[in-house]
């Protein structure tokens, strides 16, 4: 995953960071979702996670203890998704990596 401290700068220097970040390697989209909510863009870091549960991403598992995503708990998609996240079996999500 993309060093926090560079997504960070990124973001601070009013870059966008994603076009930075995609220059240098790839991010999935629960990265960026945890990006997002750590800069506080609750609507961003809600599109990402849509996305990575449209992909099945392995990191959906994480969705209930990730702290980085605390700010959207109390959002009612965050919680739809984190159900699915959690009914799943693993071996679902291994056919997915």
């Amino acid at each position: 995953m993309v060093s926090a401290l560079l997504q960070f700068n990124v973001a601070v220097r009013g870059g966008n960071f994603q076009a930075e970040v995609a220059r240098q390697r790839y991010v999935s989209s629960y990265g960026l979702a945890q990006i997002y909510a750590a800069l506080g863009d609750k609507q961003h870091a809600m599109k990402w996670l849509q996305s990575a549960y449209d992909e099945r991403a392995v990191w959906m598992e994480y969705l209930k203890v990730d702290p980085v995503l605390d700010s959207l708990r109390s959002q009612r998609r965050f919680q739809d998704l984190a159900k699915w996240a959690s009914s799943i079996p693993e071996a679902a999500l291994a056919e997915f990596d």
